[in-house]
């Protein structure tokens, strides 16, 4: 924090500065601060720092701002066309939205991107068990077991999927 403070007052006009001193609030999870900064970066570069548009939209979805962040997502997307995370930041955010379709497509394109990821086949399972598609989301959960064993979230969520399963069979 205290190099980039010192950078950010010498170089008061260099994007980098402030996207590394809000990379720097985030891992204190100073959100308002970073991002202060985040916003500052694409200010004064916008069309260059897709990641600090990512780390924008990421940084407005802790406080549920869910517009801005996709709009963060977009212009990331629009610098970065595969950029998966921010693919991925953007379908979560649709999801808090409860926006499934743009949600899923987002996830898949992510997926078709960078196909080995496993968080992404957890959180579009999660799309999947939100409107009933069990069986597509014991698939996604399924996978990002194979892809990380000790994914515990995913083994829960799946878990709770098969008693979902159980019990609207009961009915």
């Amino acid at each position: 924090m205290t190099l980039w403070t010192d950078v950010v007052a010498k170089s008061p006009n260099k994007a980098r500065a402030y996207l590394n001193r809000g990379v720097a609030y985030w891992s204190m999870e100073q959100w308002a601060p970073a991002i202060q900064d985040y916003r500052k970066a694409v200010e004064l570069n916008p069309k260059y720092y897709s990641t600090a548009y990512w780390n924008l939209g990421i940084a407005l979805s802790k406080f549920s701002n869910w517009n801005e962040s996709i709009t963060n997502f977009n212009k990331a997307i629009e610098i970065y066309p595969n950029y998966a995370d921010a693919y991925t930041g953007r379908a979560i955010a649709y999801g808090s939205m409860s926006k499934w379709e743009e949600a899923l497509k987002d996830f898949n394109k992510a997926l078709e991107i960078m196909p080995g990821n496993a968080s992404t086949y957890f959180n579009r399972g999660n799309i999947f068990m939100n409107t009933q598609q069990f069986d597509e989301a014991i698939k996604d959960f399924s996978k990002a077991i194979e892809l990380d064993p000790n994914y515990l979230d995913a083994y829960s969520n799946r878990a709770t999927v098969y008693a979902n399963q159980k019990s609207i069979q009961r009915r």
